[in-house]
């Protein structure tokens, strides 16, 4: 995606993180714009934007440079991976959920009335990653939505990141967006089967890699996008976010849009909105934004 400031004079590189090129892994999304010195004129110089990745041969033509310089902006991803992980602990304590990752179309992943503590539990987590706007209520950017997802379950494989990417960069955003939406809307649902969301976030990659090309794979049935095979809400809420949000990185996430829709999940999905307010009030408002001083777009 695009990021403001392609150049930036040394002097105020000094709060960039600075990471050993030899140490960068290919094909693992950037959340923070990477950097290198070019030490003669004294700039960083900008070289991959966020929700990218380095290709091996991206690395080799960097090899001239010792390090990679991260913008100040990586540190606040930091809050949302720590969300993430918390999430990952609590649902790999949990029997209750673990032992569903062999059902073979996971007809139980949405928790029931005795899993109600660990869906709650989830939620005071998820609480760190929305703000309450004085005017437009409960909102989150959708790239930290990325994020967090992209902790909780990994990377996508290097195949289907090349596979995407071979649309282009804003192809490769809109694909993360809408498939971190998608996991991001069931887990508030009370989806919380590792395995199941996984499997889920592929399938929703392959159903919009699907409407790029034109053709018809084995999941999908009637129309591009359908989830066949992980059942009704899965695919309501797979065409409700494709069909509401743009799959931009920027775009906001608002509780009040997603709440007020006809659709019955939208109903559920409110009914989980005081839980989340009553966690806000027990933490210091934030501002997490890819916007502004301390953002990069």
């Amino acid at each position: 995606m695009e990021f403001r400031e392609k150049k930036i004079p040394y002097s105020r590189g000094q709060s960039f993180k600075k990471v050993t090129l030899k140490t960068v892994q290919p094909h693992v999304i950037l959340f923070a714009p990477a950097y290198v010195l070019m030490k003669k004129d004294q700039f960083y110089v900008g070289v991959k934007g966020p929700l990218d990745f380095f290709t091996p041969e991206d690395l080799t033509r960097l090899s001239g440079y010792e390090f990679l310089h991260f913008s100040r902006f990586i540190f606040s991803i930091g809050l949302v991976r720590d969300a993430a992980r918390a999430v990952q602990n609590l649902l790999k304590r949990s029997d209750v959920v673990t032992h569903r990752a062999h059902a073979p179309v996971f007809r139980d992943a949405a928790l029931g009335a005795s899993d109600a503590e660990i869906s709650s539990q989830v939620l005071r987590v998820l609480t760190q990653l929305w703000l309450n706007h004085p005017e437009e209520g409960v909102q989150t950017e959708a790239f930290f939505v990325c994020a967090f997802v992209d902790e909780l379950l990994g990377g996508l494989s290097p195949t289907i990141l090349t596979k995407i990417r071979a649309y282009g960069v804003d192809f490769l955003e809109r694909v993360l967006v809408l498939s971190s939406l998608s996991v991001f809307m069931m887990i508030h649902l009370g989806y919380l089967n590792l395995a199941y969301l996984n499997r889920l976030r592929i399938a929703a990659v392959f159903a919009l890699l699907d409407e790029a090309q034109n053709r018809t794979r084995p999941l999908l049935r009637e129309k591009s996008g359908s989830m066949v095979g992980f059942g009704v809400e899965a695919e309501q809420v797979f065409q409700f976010v494709c069909t509401r949000f743009e799959g931009l990185a920027g775009e906001m996430i608002r509780a009040r849009v997603i709440a007020t829709d006809t659709e019955s999940l939208t109903k559920k999905f409110s009914s989980r909105l005081p839980e989340i307010l009553n966690g806000m009030k027990n933490r210091k408002s934030g501002n997490l934004s890819i916007f502004g001083e301390d953002g990069f777009a």
